[in-house]
């Protein structure tokens, strides 16, 4: 059996995180069972570097809001389309997948639905508003919206797929050169046979209305192991032993958002805490007591820590749940990290 995961590249490195843990704890077990992934051509040398295969086709995609904002006849977002469905196709021939496994790759739909092969999609239940409306707060939107800001494109096209805003697209896009693939990509939520969810039920709640409630399955936390390098785990080790009579607290705004943390940062330095982070910061009150790494090892970190304030994104909440840490989440506006 071939499975084919594809991520979508796009939507950053944590799209990247549930198949990457899906590989390593499950694919590349199985007996009979191949998997390769479909990457930038970037990524190719560092997933090689990890033992995993990775086909041989750099797939630097035409991302969806690129897409959808081609109202008319685009000569040149048709052609950037053209290139990502060549390469898809090209994909298929070389590796003649059985199933595709998905996180949040429309575009997944042109090799799956189009050649009859099952997808199955890692699914955020941030993509349905399942929170009764009495306590839920209109002005939020999905992280997608946020960024489609200025354009001509409503994501709510591809969030709800039967909803007005998508029949105009479709009828729009029905009129153009897209008019082959508009209807794959925006029921890309509705058509994958079976959708895992990287998180728990009493967390990751299901919208009591949402269609085919039996396809959806919990995998619980699709979480990396910690790995740092000698090094870091040198200068880490130094900085808790240093501060180990202090109260120390880790910040992180996950992989995509960069909101300020400066005045946040200032607070927990003024009332005595050593802060670790994911963000680098230019000016510290004292930098003795902050750490800075892109790059940490998650559950090292968490464990050691007194208090853990985060952006609240899929894989992230996990971490201080799992290691019983007090946490208070940042909010975003969005409702889906």
């Amino acid at each position: 059996m071939n499975i084919l995961l594809l991520p979508m590249i796009s939507g950053g490195f944590s799209h990247l995180v549930p198949l990457f843990v899906l590989h390593q704890r499950y694919f590349k077990r199985m007996e009979n069972v191949d998997s390769s992934f479909l990457l930038s051509g970037n990524l190719h040398k560092q997933y090689k570097q990890a033992g995993i295969n990775v086909l041989p086709i750099d797939f630097s995609t035409m991302n969806v809001s690129e897409l959808l904002t081609a109202f008319g006849n685009d000569k040149a977002n048709f052609e950037r389309h053209n290139q990502s469905v060549r390469k898809l196709n090209d994909a298929y021939s070389l590796f003649r997948p059985d199933i595709i496994v998905d996180s949040h790759e429309p575009l997944s739909t042109l090799i799956a639905e189009k050649n009859g092969i099952p997808r199955i999609s890692i699914s955020r239940t941030g993509f349905f508003r399942s929170i009764d409306k009495s306590l839920r707060n209109p002005a939020h939107i999905h992280s997608s919206e946020k960024l489609d800001s200025g354009t001509k494109l409503d994501s709510s096209a591809l969030l709800e797929p039967r909803g007005e805003n998508s029949k105009r697209l479709r009828k729009l896009l029905q009129k153009t050169s897209f008019a082959e693939d508009v209807n794959y990509i925006l029921d890309y939520l509705s058509t994958a046979k079976t959708k895992l969810i990287p998180g728990i039920p009493s967390i990751e709640l299901l919208s009591d209305n949402i269609d085919n409630k039996n396809s959806y399955f919990y995998t619980g936390p699709l979480l990396t192991e910690d790995n740092p390098s000698e090094l870091l785990l040198k200068e880490l080790n130094c900085f808790f032993d240093h501060h180990r009579n202090r109260k120390k607290v880790f910040i992180t705004t996950g992989l995509i958002d960069r909101d300020d943390i400066d005045e946040m940062t200032d607070y927990l330095m003024e009332k005595g805490y050593a802060v670790i982070s994911t963000r680098k910061q230019e000016r510290i009150i004292d930098k003795e007591r902050f750490f800075y790494n892109p790059f940490l090892p998650l559950n090292y970190i968490c464990s050691s820590v007194d208090l853990v304030i985060h952006q609240c994104g899929s894989g992230i909440y996990h971490y201080p749940i799992l290691h019983q840490k007090p946490a208070i989440t940042i909010g975003t506006q969005c409702y889906d990290i």
